[in-house]
């Protein structure tokens, strides 16, 4: 189990990790089992950091997020 003071901005799951955007811009994927985390990195649009306000799977190895800026990424869960 993850906790964490942060509010969270956006989440979504597959079938085995799940992912949260975090409102200081970073994105987590936690073992949808057992909670560890898999991965976390900040948020970025070249070098400005972004804040993730939506994230949906698309189940092809890939989500996208919304951010704060209007902007739409597409990125690899791996």
């Amino acid at each position: 189990m993850l906790r964490t003071d942060r509010k969270a901005t956006a989440l979504d799951a597959d079938a085995t990790t799940v992912y949260v955007g975090y409102d200081d811009g970073e994105v987590v994927a936690l073992d949808l089992g057992d909670g560890t985390v898999r991965r976390r990195q900040r948020l970025t649009v070249g070098a400005v950091s972004a804040v993730p306000t939506a994230l949906t799977v698309t189940g092809d190895g890939r989500f996208l997020i919304g951010t704060g800026d209007g902007r739409i990424l597409a990125c690899s869960a791996a």
